[in-house]
């Protein structure tokens, strides 16, 4: 049995302003064959970017039947990448993959910026690998 590996783009070159978050994903990702499960990531950091950096926030249906869901302000996430702004980091553009808990069907993401600076050029792919 070959694995497929299929890729999403979640979020395509947005800007999150510094200490906020940015809004929910609007495509939801199902994970119900997924044998694994990453996200893929490109942001820039500002050259005055900090230690506080960003996280990749993952949230999941908790029914398991409804892809329409909204992940709610007090909701908490299933999962989280978080991404170092400091050091050789600041004033650059970074990528690379996270692998992420594939437990839940249905999972959207928020992006939460934790610098006073903001972050641009901020794209997400889900990467699902199934049979």
């Amino acid at each position: 049995m070959a694995l497929v590996k299929t890729s999403t783009l979640i979020f395509d070159a947005i800007t999150v302003s510094g200490n906020s978050y940015s809004d929910e994903s609007a495509s939801v990702v199902d994970l119900t064959d997924a044998v694994d499960f990453a996200v893929g990531y490109r942001l820039t950091f500002d050259a005055a970017s900090t230690s506080a950096g960003v996280s990749i926030y993952m949230y999941s249906d908790p029914s398991a039947s409804d892809a329409e869901y909204d992940a709610g302000t007090y909701d908490i996430p299933a999962d989280k990448c978080d991404i170092d702004g400091s050091g050789t980091n600041r004033g650059h553009t970074v990528a690379s993959t996270y692998r992420m808990d594939h437990s839940g069907k249905y999972v959207k993401f928020k992006v939460r910026n934790h610098d006073a600076v903001s972050i641009t050029n901020m794209s997400v792919w889900a990467i699902v690998q199934k049979p």
